[in-house]
């Protein structure tokens, strides 16, 4: 689907990675769309970095991608569903804190119109708006928060224990 739409578009889109439908996705790109294939997380960063922006389409209960990529200062185009609707802000509902821009439906149309409204408002994104957002799911704020809930289980079950 992404490639699709980077095709009707004519926008450049460089995919990293492999899996099942890599011959295929390779058969439906046209010059605009670079296939790169699996890759070093060095030059996946380095991409992720310099990037306009990350398109992502799957519905995750997490996803970890768009994460990376806002810590890379990289504002996010995507699915709104699952796992993203927790680690990005549409621009749209929050002008000043936006990180991406969510799409609908997992569909072309919806796709092609998040890119089209990306590109005229790409200004909108700031690289430390996006990091800060992205330093909210690092593992040292996971460590304390976890610590702080084993805490608050344990207090629970002493208390209860000296009843």
């Amino acid at each position: 689907m992404i490639v699709r739409a980077f095709n009707h578009l004519g926008y450049p889109l460089v995919v990293i990675g492999s899996g099942p439908e890599l011959k295929r996705i390779q058969q439906l790109a046209r010059p605009n769309v670079q296939i790169l294939g699996a890759q070093p997380d060095a030059v996946v960063e380095q991409y992720m970095a310099s990037a306009r922006a990350f398109v992502y389409a799957a519905c995750e209960d997490f996803g970890i991608a768009p994460v990376e990529a806002q810590a890379c200062g990289t504002p996010v185009i995507a699915y709104g569903a699952g796992g993203v609707l927790e680690t990005v802000r549409d621009v749209r509902q929050a002008p000043t804190t936006g990180t991406g821009v969510f799409f609908p439906t997992q569909t072309e149309p919806d796709l092609i119109e998040a890119v089209q409204w990306f590109e005229s408002q790409h200004h909108c994104f700031q690289p430390e708006i996006l990091q800060q957002q992205a330093a909210r799911f690092s593992t040292s704020v996971f460590a304390r928060s976890y610590l702080a809930y084993l805490d608050s289980c344990y207090g629970k079950f002493s208390a209860r224990q000296q009843r």
